[in-house]
């Protein structure tokens, strides 16, 4: 640490930060705290606006902590996308089991717009060839 901060303040600051870091922070979640992250950003801006940090201190130590901000939003992101698709998938697996039941009565009796989000939902694309190109319909399921 003593490389990358050279000076006593930013040392200080890092050893504070490592204090208030519960264990659980580094060991009990998946990604950090993104509010503390935040955070240090605020109080690494505090120090160089109140000249305890110097601009290249200043700008590497903001640099580290942006990127960690990164990863975590990174898996934040990927992590809601992997629920969002368990989810879709189990949505899915009910909707076809209803639809599977439904008549050609009740699907008429459906919205336009209703039809149209089934077939969002259960459908990725479409792909309509010219008619003298084999297959004409190429469809991709979710």
């Amino acid at each position: 640490m003593a490389r990358i901060f050279h000076s006593q303040a930013c040392l200080r600051l890092v050893t504070a930060l490592v204090v208030e870091t519960s264990e659980e922070w580094e060991t009990g979640r998946r990604y950090p705290d993104m509010e503390l992250l935040e955070e240090i950003l605020g109080k690494l801006a505090t120090m160089y606006a109140g000249g305890e940090l110097g601009e290249g201190e200043y700008r590497e130590a903001r640099q580290i902590q942006l990127k960690k901000l990164e990863k975590a939003e990174e898996r934040l992101e990927k992590t809601a996308r992997r629920t969002e698709d368990l989810v879709r998938g189990d949505l899915l697996e009910d909707t076809w089991r209803d639809l599977g039941q439904m008549t050609s009565e009740q699907w008429r009796e459906l919205s336009v717009q209703t039809q149209r989000d089934i077939y969002d939902f259960i459908l990725d694309k479409v792909i309509v060839n010219p008619a003298d190109k084999p297959p004409r319909l190429r469809v991709y399921w979710r």
